[in-house]
């Protein structure tokens, strides 16, 4: 396996808007003697200020699902049917919690009904377990998916994306990641700076939803939640018309280093070239060189979507310390000094 870590392309085509209507019948169903408007709005409020409830209100009404009585509001029959193609369990033993903590998540990643329920009918589909298998189209089943084979499907797949003769190879469910030796692996190929699964596993999860601050099970609920009420869809922004995007300029950029890299051959290195030598030739030929941190920078996220190869020094005194020093990249706990020829 070489030094660069591979990039994951997450896949956000899978999450979808919340159709706050839902919410506000949802709510109201787990009321059995019925609740006012007023009392059902401060609940809302609590998940979302952005919504028109009022709105949601007289859409309810209008579709049936809700019966008005004395003031208070009811599911009507049609609300419970409607309901029940909605979400996996009878609408009387709904809860108000576990529709906020998992099923209106698991909603906004498209999931309905069944498709909500694990298979070995112990309980919900794991809402990290689901995000993982959706986030990277991971060929396991999505309703036997558990976070421990959600990360040994990620681990093959790094595997064997770096080695292609090994893809296929295997059939059934990935194994857990038990052995000191695959977890290391694991957080290493994966790109994220941590030294155990979990903590790993829960950031390629939480980043590509826009989560950069703490990583866990609650903030992920949470933001799935508020995007898909507010139907803001997960994904980048997209770049402006007839103007490269950030992932086509990086591309030049790579190429550009690449072209570079192979023009050079500097003794005793016939297969890689020094970070600051590329560096040094790369701005006598091309105008946006900037500064070597920026241009670093610029490296390393190459290497992350994988477009060019970088190594590390293994013998020091192969480099001057000048030219070792100056070629430094450190990421997390790999180090790198050359770019590889092509």
């Amino acid at each position: 396996m070489s030094d660069s870590a591979p990039i994951l392309q997450p896949d956000l085509s899978h999450f979808k808007s919340i159709d706050p209507t839902v919410v506000l019948v949802s709510l109201i169903a787990t009321k059995q003697t019925g609740i006012s408007f007023a009392k059902a709005k401060g609940s809302l409020t609590a998940i979302s200020k952005d919504c028109d409830w009022e709105k949601c209100l007289e859409e309810a009404v209008s579709k049936k699902w809700l019966d008005c009585d004395q003031k208070k509001l009811r599911l009507s029959n049609a609300g419970m049917q409607y309901l029940s193609e909605t979400f996996p369990e009878d609408v009387a033993t709904l809860t108000w919690k576990k529709l906020t903590e998992v099923y209106l998540p698991l909603l906004s990643m498209g999931l309905k009904g069944r498709q909500m329920k694990h298979s070995s009918g112990r309980g919900t589909a794991d809402l990290h377990a689901a995000v993982l298998t959706l986030l990277y189209n991971l060929p396991i089943s999505l309703q036997s998916a558990t976070p421990a084979l959600a990360c040994s499907a990620i681990l093959w797949r790094v595997i064997a994306k770096r080695f292609p003769e090994f893809d296929g190879k295997t059939s059934g469910q990935p194994a857990p990641i038990k052995d000191p030796y695959s977890r290391k692996l694991f957080c290493l190929a994966t790109g994220e700076n941590c030294n155990d699964v979990a903590t790993a596993s829960k950031m390629l999860a939480c980043r590509p939803l826009g989560i950069t601050g703490k990583c866990g099970i609650e903030e992920l609920r949470k933001v799935l939640l508020i995007r898909g009420l507010s139907g803001q869809r997960i994904e980048t922004t997209p770049s402006k018309p007839n103007q490269p995007s950030k992932l086509d300029d990086l591309k030049a950029f790579a190429a550009r280093v690449q072209e570079i890299a192979d023009s050079l051959s500097i003794p005793p290195f016939n297969e890689k070239v020094s970070i600051s030598q590329v560096y040094d030739a790369y701005g006598r030929k091309y105008a946006d060189a900037g500064k070597i941190v920026e241009f670093k920078s610029r490296l390393l996220q190459s290497l992350r979507s994988e477009l060019i190869s970088l190594k590390r020094s293994d013998s020091p005194k192969m480099l001057s310390p000048d030219i070792r020093s100056r070629s430094e990249i450190v990421d997390g706990r790999t180090t790198f000094h050359f770019v590889v020829k092509s």
